[in-house]
């Protein structure tokens, strides 16, 4: 997908430079830089979370390893055998490491 101009603008504003802090009993936490994802409010947060978040299950299937998705999480897996266990612990560990580098 590709945006240009006015477009690509807007939905440059509306993702970068985002915070969020909690409030609770009358304290507040400290602020934090949002750094991947995107905003989970108006209309259009979670379709766009839908859209940043697809690659995960071909980047997942690239290492034979089931990807789990639910509305506001993931979930990684992998069925083996006793026998090759540590084979796919070492999917996982690339696996993990390479959706590290995607966010």
């Amino acid at each position: 997908m590709s945006f240009a101009g006015q477009t690509k603008e807007r939905f440059k504003s509306y993702l970068m430079g985002r915070s969020y802090c909690v409030i609770h009993g009358g304290r507040t936490s400290a602020t934090v830089l949002v750094t991947c994802s995107v905003p989970q409010s108006l209309v259009v947060g979670p379709l766009l979370f839908v859209l940043y978040k697809a690659e995960l299950a071909d980047l997942a299937a690239k290492y034979s390893i089931k990807l789990h998705a639910f509305a506001d999480d993931n979930q990684i897996h992998v069925h083996c055998d006793i026998s090759n266990v540590l084979s796919s612990v070492k999917l996982l560990e690339q696996c993990i490491s390479a959706i590290s580098q995607w966010m």
